[in-house]
C-alpha cells in the first residue's frame, strides 16, 4: 500500500513523456514537411488534423511549406496545398497557389479533387491551377462535373473552345445539362446542340450564343405568355442581337409588362421603330422606356419627345450619368424643377441646369 504513490508518480511521469515525445515528434513531422521531404508530406497527408498542425506554425513556415509542397511533387503535396488554401493569410495563399500552379501539371486527378471542395478558396484555387493546364485538365473535369458543376462549369469556360466536346457529352446528363448549357453559352458554342434541349437555361444559352439557326426558338419564347417575364426578356434580346427587324420584336415594343416591352424597345433597328412611333402617336410608355436605352441619341431624343409630360420619368433620366441624356431630360422639364436641380449637389446636374436656365 505504502508503495501506491510510487506506482500513481511512475504512471503520472510516463504520460508527461509520452505526451512531450509526441509532441516532439510532431514538431519534426511538421520542420520535415515543410522542407519538402517526401515521407513526412505522406505521414502528414494521412492525419485529419493536417491543416490545423499547420496552422500553429508561424507566418515563415506556413509559406516555406509552398516550396516544399512543390518540391515534394507528389499527389499528397497537392491535397496537403489544396488546403492550405484556407490560410486566413493572403501571402501563404498566394506562395501556395503557386505551388498549385506547379503541381498541376504532373498530377492533374488530385488537383481536380479540389473542384470538389467545400471551401470556395480551395475550388478557386483548383480552378486557376487547372485552367493553366488547359486541354488536357478537361476528361479530368469531366469527371467531377456531376459533383461539382458550378466549379467544372468555370473550369470549362477558362480553358475555352476546346472545352466544346465534353460540354456537349455532358449535356445529355440532367445533372450536368444546365452547367454545360451555361458554358457553352458563354463559350457561343453548340447552338443546335443545345436546341434539342427544353427548359429556360436553353433559352439562355441560345439568347447568348445568338446563332441564327435558334431565332425562330428565341422567338416562340419570346411571345410565350406562359413564360417568366425574365426569361422572356433574355429571349428578346438575344433575338434582337441576331435580327434586331424581327417581327415578333417590333409587336411586343407595345407589350403591357415593362420588362418586355423595354427588352424589345431596346433590340437595335427596333428601338428606332419604337421611337418614331412613340413620337408620332404621343406614346408616352414607350417614350419613357426609351430614357433607359443603352444609346444615348435613342435616351435624349426620348427624353425630348417628352418635353412638358412625365416629370418623374424625366427626374428619373437626370440621374443616369448619362451627360447627354441629362441635358435633355433637364431641357425638358418645367422651369420651375430645372430652378431647383441648379442647386443640385451633382457638378454635371448642377451646370446642365443653370445652362438650360441661361445662367
Amino acid at each position: 500500500m505504502k508503495l501506491a504513490p510510487i506506482g500513481i508518480a511512475l504512471t503520472a511521469g510516463a504520460v508527461i513523456f509520452a505526451a512531450v515525445a509526441g509532441s516532439a515528434a510532431t514538431h519534426r513531422l511538421l520542420d520535415d514537411a515543410c522542407s519538402g521531404k517526401p515521407t513526412a508530406i505522406k505521414e502528414l497527408a494521412a492525419r485529419e488534423d493536417a491543416f490545423d498542425l499547420l496552422q500553429s506554425r508561424p507566418l515563415s513556415q506556413r509559406i516555406a511549406f509552398a516550396q516544399g509542397a512543390q518540391e515534394a511533387n507528389s499527389p499528397d503535396a497537392v491535397k496537403l496545398a489544396l488546403s492550405m488554401m484556407k490560410d486566413p493569410d493572403l501571402r501563404v495563399r498566394e506562395a501556395v497557389q503557386s505551388a498549385l500552379d506547379h503541381l498541376a501539371q504532373t498530377h492533374i486527378a488530385p488537383m481536380a479533387e479540389g473542384l470538389k471542395n467545400p471551401h470556395a478558396n480551395v475550388r478557386r484555387a483548383a480552378i486557376e491551377a487547372l485552367a493553366k493546364v488547359g486541354p488536357p485538365a478537361l476528361p479530368f473535369a469531366a469527371q467531377t462535373a456531376s459533383a461539382a458543376p458550378e466549379a467544372t462549369g468555370e473550369l470549362f469556360v477558362k480553358i475555352g473552345p476546346a472545352s466544346r466536346n465534353h460540354l456537349i457529352s455532358l449535356l445529355k446528363d440532367p445533372k450536368t445539362q444546365n452547367m454545360a448549357m451555361d458554358a457553352l453559352g458563354k463559350l457561343r458554342l453548340g447552338a443546335r446542340e443545345i436546341m434539342q434541349y427544353e427548359g429556360a437555361a436553353a433559352i439562355r444559352a441560345l439568347a447568348e450564343i445568338a446563332d441564327p439557326a435558334s431565332a425562330d426558338r428565341l422567338a416562340k419564347a419570346a411571345q410565350n405568355e406562359r413564360e417568366s417575364p425574365a426569361l422572356r426578356a433574355t429571349a428578346i434580346e438575344g433575338l434582337g442581337r441576331i435580327d434586331p427587324n424581327h417581327s415578333t420584336l417590333k409587336s411586343l415594343a407595345s407589350h403591357d409588362d415593362p420588362a418586355i416591352a423595354e427588352a424589345a424597345v431596346k433590340t437595335g433597328a427596333t428601338s428606332k421603330d419604337s421611337l418614331l412611333t412613340a413620337r408620332a402617336t404621343r406614346d408616352e410608355t414607350i417614350l419613357v422606356r426609351l430614357l433607359s436605352h443603352p444609346d444615348d441619341r435613342v435616351a435624349a431624343q426620348a427624353a425630348r419627345s417628352l418635353a412638358g409630360r412625365q416629370p418623374d420619368a424625366l427626374l428619373k433620366a437626370v440621374r443616369s450619368n448619362r451627360p447627354v441624356v441629362i441635358e435633355a431630360a433637364i431641357q425638358s422639364l418645367d422651369p420651375d424643377r430645372v430652378r431647383t436641380l441648379t442647386k443640385d449637389a451633382d457638378p454635371v446636374v448642377h451646370y446642365l441646369a443653370r445652362k438650360a436656365m441661361g445662367d
